[in-house]
Formats: structure tokens, sequence, C-alpha cells
């Protein structure tokens, strides 16, 4: 796990360097903010799901550093 220096108060457990986070990128045939080139960055999302059998959704979130209770460190 690569160390995020972004928080002191995350203690390495930062939302960038999470295995459940994924970047989000425009597509031109979106609509409205989302609209644009697929190599545009428009956010990050977290596929994690809350407990075994919960239904598979994706967090959006315009920042890239955050903290939850279930972040696993990327391999």
């Amino acid at each position: 796990m690569s160390p995020c220096n972004n928080r002191a108060s995350y203690q390495g457990c930062c939302c960038c360097n999470c295995a459940h986070q994924v970047e989000v990128h425009k597509h031109p045939w979106n609509e409205g903010a989302a609209k644009g080139s697929i190599s545009t960055v428009m956010g990050h999302g977290c596929g994690v799901r809350a407990h075994e059998g919960s239904p598979a959704v994706i967090y959006f979130f315009d920042r890239k550093h955050g903290m939850c209770e279930l972040h696993q460190a990327r391999a």
C-alpha cells in the first residue's frame, strides 16, 4: 500500500490507495457535466459492498481522497 499524505488522520487508509476505488471517466454520449472525452476523469467511484448479499452499486465521489471503515489496501 502506498501511503497517503493528504490527511494525517487517515493513517494511510485513504480512498486513494483502496482496492475498491476506480476512476470515473466522461463519455461523449452523456448529457450535462458527464459529457466529454473518455480520457477526462470526472471523479472516483467506490464499488465496495457493505455486507455480503448487498446489491452491487458504485458510490460516486468528486474527490480522490477520503476514508471509510471498509478500506482495503491495494495489493
